[in-house]
């Protein structure tokens, strides 16, 4: 900046600061743009790495459900579900809701 400055050649001590003050914000600015230029870079690395792992996250729910066909549940003897997402009933469960019910 000091260079800068000199170069310029100022008349007076008033254009040298203006002159200078400028240089200093321009610098300032271009220093920020790249700053700025370089979180947008990351932001973006991230925001596509965030996709690509969700888009997985979906595929492989996609295939839980293709998965889950060849298991059988231990409560009902069904294939396609596991026993605690079982939604047979049994006797004795409603034997139970029914009393209940009765009061």
């Amino acid at each position: 900046m000091q260079n800068s400055t000199r170069l310029m050649d100022a008349k007076d001590l008033k254009s040298a600061l203006a002159y200078s003050m400028k240089y200093e914000a321009a610098r300032t600015e271009e220093i920020e743009d790249n700053n700025s230029r370089e979180r947008d870079d990351k932001f973006e690395s991230l925001f596509n790495r965030l996709e690509k792992l969700l888009n997985s996250s979906v595929a492989g729910k996609k295939n839980t459900s293709h998965r889950k066909s060849n298991v059988t549940c231990w409560k009902c003897n069904k294939k396609g579900h596991v026993q605690r997402e079982c939604q047979a009933i049994t006797s004795n469960q409603e034997n139970y809701h029914t009393a209940v019910l009765r009061g």
